[in-house]
């Protein structure tokens, strides 16, 4: 994560080193919760943040994206099962993106 805002911060161009940089989502948040600053999340921890009364805003300058990668076994094959939930899971993620302006 500290890879991506800052490779973002300096595309902007904002030099800032963070006061304090921290390994995981949950110390991040817990520090934001206790009124240690504020912190970056994936907007996948949206629900986490809510359901502990913060207030999460979509970055927008500079706007931000993330790139997912499927990781497997080398050398080994899906199951049936594994191949049908990939297939799923990226017509999911299409859908959602077209749906909620992600994919801009």
């Amino acid at each position: 994560m500290q890879q991506v805002i800052d490779k973002h911060l300096l595309r902007a161009g904002v030099v800032q080193r963070p006061a304090l940089a921290l390994s995981t989502l949950y110390t991040v948040v817990g520090m934001v919760e206790a009124g240690y600053g504020v912190g970056i999340v994936p907007s996948y921890w949206v629900g986490e943040c809510e359901r502990r009364g913060l207030v999460a805003s979509r970055l927008t300058n500079p706007i931000v994206r993330l790139d997912f990668q499927q990781i497997q076994q080398a050398g080994r094959k899906f199951s049936a099962a594994g191949e049908e939930f990939v297939s799923f899971l990226r017509d999911y993620v299409v859908e959602w993106a077209e749906r909620t302006g992600a994919a801009q």
